[in-house]
């Protein structure tokens, strides 16, 4: 049922979660924590909003699988960007640079 289903989910997004990150002293991957309690508020607020109406539509469906994408794309760019050694982000400054150069050139 879905009583049972969101349930079992609170418990462990509220419960587990939140002693697992009291035992071992704080979050350390707090990205991954924003990630996953941010997904998990968009599909509840979602599913929220459908139990609301009464009715399953094609678009609820259609949001569900595109949140269930984004989230697994996410998840997927996340453990390659870790096993890539987390290469710096920064571009560099003389890049940024002569990209300001060419568009004030304009």
């Amino acid at each position: 049922s879905a009583g049972a289903f969101t349930g079992a989910a609170m418990f462990v997004q509220c419960v587990v979660a939140s002693e697992v990150i009291r035992i071992s002293k704080g979050v350390t991957c707090k990205g991954a924590v924003l990630r996953d309690v941010g997904t998990y508020a968009v599909s509840i607020t979602g599913v929220g909003l459908c139990l609301y109406s009464g009715v399953i539509t094609h678009w609820f469906v259609v949001c569900a699988v595109l949140v269930y994408v984004v989230y697994a794309s996410w998840v997927f760019a996340g453990d390659e960007w870790h096993a890539a050694g987390r290469p710096n982000l920064q571009p560099d400054r003389a890049a940024w640079e002569d990209l300001r150069a060419m568009l004030l050139q304009r």
